[in-house]
């Protein structure tokens, strides 16, 4: 099936079928004052190509996103989306992870939002018999029966919380959580700016996330993640061998903002029992800002995080002392014994978790209280700062420590030690303003052990 070279306007267009591939060209799709229902739709094993094309000015106050997935697979290339707003989101909205590939797009100014009135009124389409007013508003749209599977699909998005200014991801197949699917979301040379709520919001089973040479740019949250949330279902299944993985490079990440944590970027592996394994290689993070904690990144429960190559400049956190008010840079907290299939991924006995930096810097980045570069609070982890540079970093606040990097153990007394290795690294210019340190390093469990 093909489409090419036309301009939609406020039609829902729904592809059903098993392994059916779907090819739209060159298409415009806009709004006009007249109707406010405009979107593709691809449910059932669909696998849909969309280039070339343009989503814009979109307003649709009940369609959830201008593109629309269940259990499908998509590549989208060479297509912008622009100024539009949906409850799920401005962009792309999946409820069941699949795949999904942008390669050269642009996301502009969009923007997911709810409210319970929509969650109601979903509710109510759903129960109305066929001949409702629930199907008339889509008259002019083919594939009529598909719509209320549609509207399902929408209330299980809203009703799990979860909007995003461009991409939504939220949920996961049988496959996916049991580690025999091939579930990921690739994004290269594409550009994110000023989207609002989030611009890419993942969350989902067995996932791999690929990013590369692609750049966000002055994109929000009221909360977390102003760039990117990345994380996993609260799933403790100990069937799920496969680890999650997430790998950024050659991307860059300036003037992104968080109300809370993670300026930039979100991570959070909430299944305490699957490893997360995250490496980030010539990533650049420049004047990113949360409200209280990882100013640039934050992470929680990532068994494994390389830094290489990257940069960390001018981050900060701009609550002042509200709530931890730490990490300028980055903020990772996270106890190995939680993440019980780490072991089998990384090696380095005893400490089956690791944190590493390396040829990396930190400049000027700034925090109230701990952890002018970076904080940490972790139990059983091998920590390896290598060939990096920390200069100009601040705590600004009375009574803080750590103006380079302050590390605290997750539980205090919990017995598992944390190593921490520092070579071939210089620290210029880091300052507290009580004089607390340059570093800050608290080991209280049974076995500290510090080589510098």
């Amino acid at each position: 099936m093909g489409i090419s070279a036309i301009t939609y306007e406020c039609h829902l267009h729904a592809f059903v079928g098993v392994n059916v591939t779907v090819v739209t060209a060159k298409d415009t799709y806009i709004s006009d004052s007249n109707s406010q229902y405009s979107a593709l739709f691809a449910i059932h094993d669909v696998n849909l190509t969309i280039h070339d094309s343009s989503f814009t000015n979109l307003n649709l106050a009940e369609v959830q996103a201008p593109v629309a997935l269940d259990r499908s697979a998509i590549t989208i290339l060479n297509t912008e989306f622009l100024n539009n707003t949906a409850p799920l989101s401005g962009g792309i909205a999946s409820s069941v992870m699949n795949n999904l590939t942008l390669s050269n797009c642009t996301f502009n100014n969009n923007y997911g939002e709810s409210d319970d009135l929509l969650v109601s009124a979903l509710r109510h389409d759903i129960a109305a018999p066929h001949h409702s007013s629930a199907y008339s508003r889509c008259e002019a749209c083919p594939y009529l029966y598909m719509h209320k599977q549609f509207l399902q699909l929408e209330l299980r998005l809203l009703q799990a919380g979860s909007q995003a200014g461009a991409v939504l991801v939220n949920g996961s197949t049988d496959a996916c959580s049991r580690g025999t699917g091939n579930c990921s979301l690739t994004i290269h040379n594409s550009t994110f700016a000023n989207n609002m709520n989030t611009a890419v919001y993942l969350v989902t089973d067995g996932f791999d996330f690929d990013l590369q040479r692609s750049t966000f740019i002055g994109n929000s949250a009221a909360d977390q993640g102003g760039a990117i949330v990345l994380g996993s279902l609260q799933s403790n299944n100990t069937n799920i061998s496969k680890p999650l993985k997430a790998t950024l490079t050659a991307s860059t990440f300036s003037g992104n903002t968080a109300g809370k944590q993670g300026g930039a970027v979100l991570i959070s592996n909430q299944a305490n029992l699957r490893a997360f394994i995250c490496t980030l290689t010539d990533v650049s993070a420049f004047n990113n800002s949360a409200g209280q904690l990882g100013g640039g990144f934050w992470y929680q429960q990532v068994s494994t995080l390389q830094i290489v190559s990257s940069s960390f400049t001018q981050n900060f956190i701009s609550n002042g002392t509200e709530g931890a008010a730490a990490a300028g840079a980055f903020w990772i907290t996270a106890s190995c014994a939680a993440s019980v299939n780490a072991q089998s991924i990384y090696s380095a006995a005893p400490f089956v978790c690791s944190l590493a930096i390396t040829n990396s810097s930190f400049s000027n980045n700034t925090a109230p209280l701990n952890g002018g570069a970076f904080a940490s609070r972790l139990d059983g982890y091998a920590v390896a700062i290598s060939q990096s540079t920390f200069a100009g970093n601040q705590i600004t606040a009375a009574g803080g420590a750590g103006a380079a990097f302050s590390m605290t153990p997750l539980i205090t007394g919990g017995g598992l030690s944390t190593l921490l290795v520092m070579s071939q690294s210089n620290f210029t210019g880091n300052v507290a303003s009580d004089a607390l340190g340059c570093l800050s390093v608290q080991q209280v469990h049974s076995n500290p052990e510090l080589h510098l």
